[in-house]
């Protein structure tokens, strides 16, 4: 290795400990010497590779994860898919914004002080698609990530 790392994931064999060592100095560095803030462990780290790796369904149909979460209380960010970005969506009320998924699926996304998105119908005569949805916590917000086949594009309902 030479020069500065450019963002580069290692991980501790030992722990499972991921480390980023963007920007790390790694100018003669010998990988063997590396060494885990974790665990204290010294020697060859495992490296976690940074691409998305493309999910498959049981189906064998590829599949993108869509990621929605909030920042700040008025911005709205949409990742891992076709269309995402970040929404300002400071305008739209308490019922911050809804999110269309293809025409099968609508988010709608709410703050309250917190952000939550709620999975949702776009149309009782649409069945809601049973595509694998996780939530967790980050802080003041939910996320909401729904894995949806590689050709959904997502884009921001706004309000007439």
């Amino acid at each position: 290795m030479t020069g500065w790392a450019d963002d580069i994931l290692l991980q501790c064999p030992k722990c499972g400990h991921v480390e980023d060592i963007q920007g790390y100095d790694v100018l003669g560095a010998d990988p063997g010497n590396l060494f885990c803030n974790q665990c204290n462990f010294e020697g060859v780290m495992i490296d976690v590779p940074t691409e998305p790796t493309a999910v498959i369904d049981n189906r064998g149909q590829a599949m993108q994860t869509a990621k929605f979460y909030g920042a700040s209380d008025d911005l709205i960010e949409v990742e891992g898919i076709k269309g995402g970005n970040e929404f300002n969506v400071i305008a739209d009320g308490p019922h911050m914004a809804s999110f269309n998924l293809g025409g099968k699926m609508r988010v709608h996304a709410i703050y309250d002080g917190c952000w939550s998105f709620a999975p949702a119908m776009v149309d009782e005569s649409i069945p809601l698609p049973d595509w694998p949805i996780r939530v967790k916590q980050e802080g003041y917000t939910t996320v909401l990530e729904i894995d949806v086949p590689d050709d959904v594009k997502v884009f921001h309902e706004r309000k007439q």
